[in-house]
């Protein structure tokens, strides 16, 4: 009997958890699991880059900086198995300081010493703080709150905010909520009034058990993690279950064409090595964004892409630009805090002030020229002083680190971390999953972050008819990581009403 052929395309968090999982269920015997990644390393976002610093070779985190069980549940539940718990660690590290900085008098920080003195006049005044405790309140209580007559969950910030004009024209909501959004949106300065109070109600929520809020708006948010050596240690832990169990993973192997071919298997294409190399594979799950599936897919006069077109593709799902820089000069932080540097992570404003340009949501200052920089010797063990990341979104005149002191550069494009993003088009996604053996995993199926990318892997492994158990649950998981399985998977990915559409 011929073993089920099955490439994944991708080696992201998401592709090798999906290799993981499909290695480890009941039918693992009988499946040929092939990964295919562009880079020569895995990782996608999830990526570690190892650097020197004052003769001290550290690894740094080029995309994902933290991880937390709150927002994480899944992934920690993973952790804790033996088989990834005697190969990955996530080590809490002290409370999170977040801070913004604009001119000599609009500066910002949630915790104490970002309140004293005249560079934090303007956000420390009574007004202002009494701003943060109303909207950090109805952050946290948004699944109970009522706000002009409709719940408050479910409320896009921006009707949110044209219920409360005193917030929206505030100082508090222009330099730092609208700061702290962007750093969390992965970074980008895009449609940060889209999201809903649900997105963000886990991070401003204090839930039994785990340390929090994450996100507290007069101190430094508590519960946060970093993955002991890097990201890069859990998609290689996952990467190595799989390969032991039998899985292919090839990186360096950038994947040129998909196209379905007669009696139901797909062609992959894809150069390894100098070489162009072309296999059939029964199904075919994409865990690039929808960018990549369209430069893949879309040929002219395919029946089957035309079917696929009214669900996937970036005209359903657009990807944002990101720049991640690693580098040692602390210009790129603002002139005015620079001599404290007392926060972990800092969203810059300070060369993006142009109060008489037309900036987006009325702001004085230009949103798409702003970038935030996560000072790596507070929170890293064993980092030297004067290391950073930053990250920019479309950085349409941002400020730049002197090239004589980057230490790596990554340009990529991404989806966005708040999850009601793209709502509606991840809510009809399944009426195409296992189409012609095509099929979606990563951001479009649930939300950019570690926990989406693990969720719509084990989706997809327990849909495909590979006999997928999950691992944790009931005592040795996190009952709010039910709910979010519950939420993503049986709610968004794979709803009740869901059959695998005849080709």
């Amino acid at each position: 009997m011929s073993r089920r052929r099955i490439a994944v395309i991708g080696g992201g968090a998401s592709g090798c958890a999906l290799a993981w999982a499909l290695t480890r269920s009941r039918d693992a015997a009988a499946l040929d699991v092939v990964l295919l990644h562009d880079e020569p390393q895995l990782g996608g976002h999830s990526h570690t880059v190892p650097v020197t610093v004052d003769g001290v070779q550290v690894g740094v985190d080029i995309g994902v900086q933290y991880v937390t069980p709150t927002a994480y549940p899944n992934v920690f539940s993973m952790l804790d198995l033996p088989e990834l718990s005697s190969r990955v660690h996530a080590e809490p590290v002290r409370p999170v300081h977040f801070a913004a900085s604009f001119t000599e008098d609009i500066n910002w920080g949630a915790f104490p010493s970002y309140r004293e003195g005249p560079l934090f006049a303007r956000m420390a005044a009574p007004e202002v703080r009494a701003q943060a405790r109303e909207l950090g309140g109805d952050l946290a209580a948004a699944w109970r709150r009522r706000v002009g007559g409709r719940s408050a969950f479910t409320m896009k910030l921006s009707e949110y905010l044209d219920h409360k004009p005193h917030l929206r024209d505030g100082d508090f909501v222009r330099f730092a909520f609208f700061p702290i959004l962007s750093v969390f949106n992965g970074y980008t300065a895009w449609d940060l009034l889209e999201g809903t109070l649900a997105d963000l109600w886990p991070l401003f929520a204090r839930f039994p058990f785990v340390d929090g809020p994450l996100v507290h708006f007069e101190q430094p948010g508590q519960g946060w993690h970093r993955f002991e050596g890097g990201a890069q240690r859990w998609i290689e832990a996952m990467a190595a279950l799989a390969r032991e169990r039998g899985a292919d993973l090839r990186p360096a192997s950038p994947v040129q064409r998909v196209r379905p071919r007669p009696g139901g298997r797909t062609e992959v294409v894809w150069e390894e090595e100098g070489a162009v190399r072309s296999e059939e594979f029964d199904d075919v799950v994409f865990t690039v964004d929808m960018q990549g599936v369209e430069e893949l897919l879309a040929h002219e006069e395919d029946p089957l892409w035309e079917r696929l077109s009214g669900f996937v593709g970036t005209q359903h799902f657009s990807t944002l630009p990101g720049v991640c820089i690693i580098h040692t000069d602390a210009a790129v932080l603002s002139p005015h805090t620079v001599h404290l540097q007392h926060e972990d992570v800092q969203f810059t404003g300070t060369h993006a002030w142009r109060p008489d340009a037309e900036n987006p949501y009325g702001l004085p200052y230009d949103l798409h020229s702003t970038y935030a920089t996560h000072i790596q010797g507070h929170g890293v063990p064993g980092v030297p002083p004067g290391l950073y990341v930053t990250m920019y979104a479309e950085a349409q005149d941002a400020f730049w680190p002197d090239p004589a002191k980057v230490l790596h550069r990554k340009e990529w494009r991404h989806g966005r971390w708040l999850s009601s993003y793209f709502a509606a088009a991840k809510a009809r996604l399944h009426q195409v999953q296992g189409l012609g053996g095509l099929w979606f995993a990563g951001n479009p199926a649930t939300f950019d972050a570690e926990e989406g990318a693990l969720l719509s892997a084990i989706g997809l492994a327990g849909r495909m008819g590979v006999g997928f158990d999950l691992p944790w649950g009931g005592l040795r998981g996190r009952p709010h990581g039910a709910i979010l399985r519950r939420h993503f998977i049986d709610g968004i990915m794979f709803p009740s009403s869901w059959t695998r559409p005849a080709a």
